[in-house]
């Protein structure tokens, strides 16, 4: 293996379209976006786990890892077992004693596991925090968070038969009072109601139907006159010819 001694920037490149390339796990999985930008982010952990795993599978002889290729951190794996492994290895000549290791010891397992493990090798790692002392390696490949070049728009699709999704897209509550068209004006105000765009069963239990879906209508024009779009929404009467609904 030759050693890099020069230093190089690089770019990394890669496509994700209806796809979901890197989730938040604080947002119910939802694809990172920047807030103010609106453009895709994917975390640097997230792009070091691809190159893990293409470098995994790539090198792969017969059904096992060729040597020198293996991953530290390997699904299924603690990080405890891969660090004993040097131990294991190299029981006749190091002893592992936790912070009371010996330097010498520290360092044959050091270079053991970065002769072994191609993710050690490239973005190194902290191996000091189980029994067995592995020291400290500092990776030369270094990588920040990746952007979308262009803003993305987060969606959700129901693909079973239900009345509503699975999980609905997350948005900021809107609330807003419209009054209805004149046409759509009754002299008796109907009882208060909530009506879902996906709810079949409340139309039918509704005296009105063709009205709700006069008033279906005029909430979508209302939000293309807003320039707004969404993917779910309800209303409700307010009374005295007003509708209210709440964007979700």
């Amino acid at each position: 293996m030759n050693t890099v001694k020069n230093r190089y920037d690089f770019v990394y490149l890669f496509d994700c379209q209806d796809g979901n390339p890197n989730g938040d796990p604080d947002s119910d999985n939802s694809p990172r976006v920047d807030p103010e930008t609106f453009q895709g982010l994917v975390s640097d952990v997230c792009l070091k786990r691809k190159i893990r795993d293409y470098v995994y599978q790539r090198q792969q002889d017969g059904g096992n890892v060729k040597k020198g290729y293996d991953v530290f951190v390997l699904a299924g794996n603690t990080l405890e077992s891969r660090q004993r492994m040097p131990f294991d290895h190299l029981k006749s000549e190091i002893k592992a004693q936790g912070k009371d290791t010996k330097a010498d010891d520290i360092k044959k397992a050091r270079d053991w596991m970065c002769q072994n493990f191609f993710d050690i090798r490239a973005f190194g790692a902290v191996m000091t925090t189980t029994e067995f002392n592995c020291g400290q390696v500092r990776g030369p490949v270094q990588l920040t968070f990746a952007r979308s070049i262009d803003r993305v728009f987060t969606t959700e699709h129901t693909i079973t038969r239900q009345d509503r999704p699975v999980r609905r897209a997350r948005f900021d509550v809107t609330t807003r009072v419209v009054r209805l068209p004149a046409q759509l004006r009754s002299r008796r105000s109907p009882r208060p109601s909530t009506v879902r765009p996906r709810g079949s069963a409340s139309e039918r239990r509704c005296r009105q139907p063709a009205q709700i879906l006069r008033l279906r209508s005029a909430i979508g024009r209302c939000f293309e006159a807003a320039g707004r779009r969404t993917l779910a929404y309800s209303f409700r009467y307010a009374g005295s010819g007003m509708m209210q609904f709440v964007r979700l």
